[in-house]
């Protein structure tokens, strides 16, 4: 009779450490898939910051400024003729 109690709790034991295992890896499975995406994640962001960066040296620097205020501004310098395009539209009677 006690040797069928000590199978049957052995039994138990292995099962129940079979199971704390597959829990383990499957977890270390998830988790390992979860640390990838973030660091893809991270490595997009950090792109991101390097590209504003530039972008941010860019608009300090006089030729980008000057280019700006004569673009979205519509400024000119002293001696400069400014001309603007007007394009008609299809259907535009004038």
């Amino acid at each position: 009779m006690s040797k069928k109690i000590f199978i049957y709790v052995l039994g138990f034991v292995i099962i129940y450490l079979t199971y704390i295992n597959v829990k383990v890896l499957y977890f270390n499975i998830k988790y390992s898939f979860e640390i990838n995406k973030i660091k893809k994640e991270l490595v997009k962001e950090k792109t991101l910051q390097d590209d504003l960066r530039d972008k941010i040296k860019d608009t300090k620097k006089e030729s980008y400024i000057e280019e700006k205020a004569r673009t979205v501004l519509g400024l000119v310098k002293k001696g400069e003729v400014a001309y603007q395009i007007i394009n008609k539209k299809k259907g535009d009677r004038n």
